[in-house]
């Protein structure tokens, strides 16, 4: 319920320059609450996903993080998306489990420029300033953005 709120509170905040759109990583920490917690936000007639609705006045997606390849910049920019995570999902602590930063099989680039337009990559660096580069050498004109799943949703 906190977590509902808290949502609303961003929204009100942060994302208010977005229109309520963007990407919100929504952390547990068993495999319990992640099953309540996903049922919960699935289901549109359970408090908390009405809770949630009714503090962000946005349509809102439910995605876990094997379903987040489907997710398309359009997306991003018209709903609020929550990306529900276990904790250890998260944890670099065995092979296994860095299989949650692995590349997305390609589909993450559809939210950034195609390498080869500088000027696009160098106009989105310009906009979003922690954006990490793989290429930023003003002299040669070459601008490359690293394509991530965190800053994706830092673009709408």
């Amino acid at each position: 319920m906190l977590a509902t709120q808290f949502l609303g509170l961003v929204h009100q905040t942060i994302l208010k320059n977005r229109n309520g759109s963007g990407l919100a990583l929504w952390v547990v920490p068993s495999d319990q609450i992640y099953k309540d917690t996903l049922k919960a936000l699935r289901n549109r007639r359970h408090f908390y996903r009405e809770s949630l609705e009714f503090a962000v006045s946005r349509r809102i997606e439910v995605w876990e993080k094997h379903e987040i390849a489907r997710l398309t910049p359009g997306q991003l920019q018209t709903s609020l998306n929550i990306l529900l995570l276990k904790l250890a999902g998260t944890n670099r602590v065995d092979r296994e489990q860095l299989k949650f930063f692995r590349d997305s099989g390609g589909n993450i680039v559809q939210h950034f420029p195609s390498e080869d337009n500088p000027e696009e990559n160098k106009a989105l660096k310009s906009r979003v300033r922690n954006l990490d580069m793989l290429a930023e050498d003003e002299g040669r004109g070459e601008y490359i953005i690293k394509t991530s799943l965190a800053k994706s949703g830092a673009l709408v």
